[in-house]
């Protein structure tokens, strides 16, 4: 399978932290980035699995919430915060889309697909690149930091992507 190599990042109205400050970057700090895991279906809620369209709305939300978090992490590298912790962008199961992922909604049927454990494994090599990128950044090695920011981490970016979507297609096409 080729995987993309350029996956459009929003640009910032401003480059001001202000737009990012990073309690919403990283919701460790005290600041969930989005709201969507309190949208889930009651039933998804109660760990009781939901319907493959329930799953369908999520990985939708979910791509959004990887967006913005890529967003985000973009204005970190145009100023760079030497106190950031790497720790806490390194934790896959700290933003709001690992919360999901790795939360009570899903069984173990789920948890064993090959879907989930791909995307759950890109998910984690997505925030060891993205620890890689600020510590660059934070380290005054910006223009490396933008360099793997949009080779390395763009590429990973639009491999999660490409895996949520594909997931996406096959829940979508169970639910027929």
């Amino acid at each position: 399978m080729d995987w993309p190599t350029v996956v459009a990042v929003p640009a910032p109205q401003s480059s001001s932290h202000d737009r990012f400050p990073l309690p919403a970057l990283f919701p460790a700090c005290g600041k969930e980035v989005c709201e969507w895991p309190a949208q889930l279906s009651h039933e998804r809620r109660a760990g009781n699995g939901g319907k493959a369209v329930d799953r369908v709305a999520d990985i939708e939300k979910a791509i959004g919430a990887h967006t913005r978090w890529m967003s985000q992490l973009r204005e970190i590298v145009l100023e760079p915060n030497p106190g950031i912790e790497l720790g806490d962008i390194r934790a896959a199961d700290q933003c709001e889309f690992g919360k999901w992922l790795e939360g009570p909604s899903w069984s173990e049927e789920d948890r064993a697909s090959n879907d989930y454990q791909e995307v759950r494994r890109l998910h984690a090599e997505f925030h060891e690149l993205a620890a890689e990128v600020v510590e660059l950044a934070a380290s005054g090695k910006k223009n490396e930091a933008y360099g793997m920011f949009y080779g390395e981490y763009v590429t990973m970016s639009g491999r999660l992507a490409l895996t949520l979507r594909t997931w996406q297609d096959r829940l979508s096409r169970a639910a027929q």
